[in-house]
This record gives structure tokens, sequence and C-alpha cells, in this order.
């Protein structure tokens, strides 16, 4: 159980960076 937690939360976090990425690039662009 806690490792399926574990990768859902890597999986959560992934997903997280990705929208801050795109954020970024569009303030930039």
């Amino acid at each position: 159980m806690i490792m399926i937690f574990q990768s859902y939360s890597e999986w959560y976090w992934n997903l997280f960076e990705i929208e801050n990425q795109k954020n970024q690039n569009h303030h930039i662009g």
C-alpha cells in the first residue's frame, strides 16, 4: 500500500512540475 502511495505521489508531483513549466514558459513567451 505504501509503495502504491509513493508511486502515486511521484506521478502527481510530475504533473505539478509540468504545469509549472508550462506556466513559466507562457509568462516568458
